[in-house]
């Protein structure tokens, strides 16, 4: 039986922006047409994954939601990534009040399996 996508990137425990950075990562690295299956158990992945597909050119072709976890079909449109916003650099900044905080250093890493 043929899986309806290539790539699978599971994300379940992972909050934003711990979702966006590596599934925006994972569609750089597909080719046109391939699809990716992502999944995610941060609901903020509802709002967040719909608006970085639109954004990035690509399409949502289905959705589902399986007790706590949230199941996204995205198939990349285009062969070349596009530079929307920044990218991803070895040291973000995130504010946080007044006194901010910081995540630097290596990110937390996610595995990209083939299906």
């Amino acid at each position: 039986m043929a899986s309806d996508f290539d790539f699978k990137l599971d994300l379940s425990g992972r909050h934003c922006p711990w979702v966006v950075i590596p599934c925006k990562a994972a569609m750089n690295r597909l080719r046109a047409g391939q699809v990716l299956y992502l999944v995610s158990t941060d609901r903020d992945s509802l709002r967040v994954v719909p608006m970085l597909t639109r954004a990035l050119g690509n399409t949502l072709l289905k959705f589902s939601e399986e007790e706590d976890r949230f199941i996204f079909w995205i198939r990349k449109e285009h062969s070349s990534p596009r530079n929307y916003g920044a990218r991803v650099k070895p040291e973000i900044r995130f504010a946080a009040g007044d006194g901010g905080w910081f995540a630097s250093g290596a990110l937390p890493q996610a595995t990209l399996a083939e299906a």
